[in-house]
């Protein structure tokens, strides 16, 4: 099963560690290793944030949105589809 599998078999806009660890084995296309650095450095600090208040969710705060800005153009789109 793909990373985007998984994800979109996931709640709406929830990854996990185990998700994060996925894509960090992905690796980086040559020349983006810091691109996919921030972009998962941006997803961890979403995890943190919706471990630490889990209602952030439902809020309307898109504590996903900088990750997604980054994810979705490598084809990661199920990770945070509404962001």
């Amino acid at each position: 099963m793909s990373v985007d599998d998984q994800v979109a078999a996931m709640p709406q806009a929830v990854i996990d560690d185990g998700m994060l660890d996925a894509m960090r084995a992905l690796g980086a296309p040559p020349g983006d290793g810091a691109k996919i650095a921030k972009m998962l450095t941006l997803a961890e600090h979403a995890v943190k944030e919706v471990r630490i208040q889990p209602t952030v969710i439902s809020s309307g705060v898109d504590v996903f949105a900088g990750f997604a800005r980054i994810a979705h153009p490598y084809g990661l789109t199920s990770c945070a589809p509404k962001s």
